[in-house]
């Protein structure tokens, strides 16, 4: 089956740079424009499902994207929440910075195995993979849009490259990535397919907090 993970439009924390995590901050008027802009690409792409986190970020763009499509109702996976950034959510870079310097570097450079207060690395991925994983067994045969972020799309590309590096750049508002999920002697076999971007590339935005 195919799964189209896809990062939320943007949203108000997204706009003024602060890291949100598990915050369940709502999109911003712009982040709604984006959704409504982004549904007609998914028009082609024979959706059966869609899901979202359960955040209301995601839930708005999944219900955005929803519209008109003739799709069941949307359904919510919490394993697909974004990375809990612990005491870093509501923050800026700087302000990072600032209270914890150098950790934003090592953060970026994969050698801090959690932000301070927040998930594990390790423990993201796992918790990503159990639910990849459910929603494969959920809709056998399926292709099914996921609504969301983009620590989980960036963790997703890492863990599923072949050697564990990073593939591609950083998932801008309304782009994603196709993982694909085979059965295999009852193992599933997951497989990172291509790059996806429903907005025009001068819509697309790289806000820095996911």
């Amino acid at each position: 089956m195919h799964l189209l993970l896809v990062r939320h439009g943007l949203s108000e924390w997204n706009l003024a740079g602060r890291w949100q995590g598990w915050a369940d901050i709502p999109l911003a008027v712009e982040g709604e424009a984006q959704a409504r802009e982004a549904r007609p690409a998914l028009e082609d792409l024979g959706l059966t499902a869609i899901v979202h986190s359960g955040m209301l970020r995601t839930e708005r763009t999944a219900e955005l994207l929803a519209s008109g499509l003739g799709l069941p109702a949307v359904e919510v996976e919490p394993g697909l929440k974004e990375y809990d950034v612990g005491d870093w959510a509501g923050h800026t870079r700087p302000e990072i910075e600032a209270r914890w310097p150098g950790a934003l570097d090592a953060w970026f450079q994969g050698h801090l195995p959690a932000t301070p207060g927040g998930e594990s690395r390790d423990g993201f991925a796992s918790r990503l993979s159990d639910a990849v994983h459910r929603v494969a067994l959920t809709h056998p045969g399926g292709t099914v849009l996921c609504v969301t972020h983009g620590g989980v799309v960036g963790t997703l590309q890492r863990v599923l490259s072949e050697g564990g590096v990073q593939v591609g750049p950083r998932i801008g508002n309304l782009s994603g990535r196709w993982v694909h999920v085979d059965w295999r002697d009852g193992r599933a076999v997951t497989r990172l397919g291509e790059l996806v971007h429903l907005l025009p590339p001068a819509r697309e935005t790289e806000s820095p907090s996911a």
